[in-house]
């Protein structure tokens, strides 16, 4: 995907802070409520974060401090995948299919999710106290900056196009298509980095 305009260093900066703190304060809303949508906000952030810390030069990416954050993130998206399981189940069941709130299958279904959303806050607890360390806008240089993230557009774009005429070519291709979303959502979030604000 060569053509896409990557970030300067200021812009690669700001966005990475600024996902750093987004990330913090969708984890105190988390933390302080379990709800659907707070759960989605955190992975959101996580995600985005992802993406800046991805662009980021291969010696600062694997800065140790940095590392250890972003393994915090995986281990949070992990458990929490579950609780969105059951969010996004328990919307389909309730609103497009009809079915009670107190139904056994709808209460089973949120049980295991108030099991998964303990596991969930453990982990955001600990995510909170950590930290990433600031992007220093002057410990980047323009040319690597521009290479690293040539490099990660690179990537995802031949994943895209290796999958997606696989995922659209046999209804029975679930894991193929959910690949194909994950893949389409960082490429997403990769392009915001140098996106200009609306």
């Amino acid at each position: 995907m060569r053509g896409a305009a990557p970030p300067t260093p200021n812009r690669l900066a700001e966005r990475g802070n600024e996902y750093t703190k987004q990330l913090k304060k969708r984890l105190d809303d988390f933390l302080e409520v379990q709800l659907a949508d707070s759960v989605h906000d955190v992975r959101t952030a996580i995600r985005r974060l992802e993406s800046a810390h991805g662009a980021l030069p291969k010696k600062m990416m694997k800065d140790e401090r940095r590392l250890d954050y972003m393994s915090l993130c995986m281990e949070f998206f992990k458990v929490s995948t579950s609780v969105r399981d059951c969010d996004i189940l328990r919307a389909k069941l309730v609103e497009e299919c009809g079915i009670p709130p107190a139904d056994s299958v709808i209460v089973a279904l949120m049980t295991r999710r108030d099991a998964s959303v303990r596991r969930a806050k453990e982990k955001g607890k600990r995510l909170r106290v950590a930290k990433y360390p600031a992007i220093d806008p002057d410990d980047l240089e323009r040319r690597k900056v521009r290479d690293r993230y040539e490099d990660v557009l690179m990537k995802v774009t031949a994943q895209l196009l290796r999958e997606v005429p696989i995922a659209l070519s046999d209804v029975t291709k679930v894991r193929e298509l959910h690949y194909v979303r994950k893949k389409i959502k960082s490429l997403r979030y990769t392009l915001e980095l140098s996106a200009n604000r609306k």
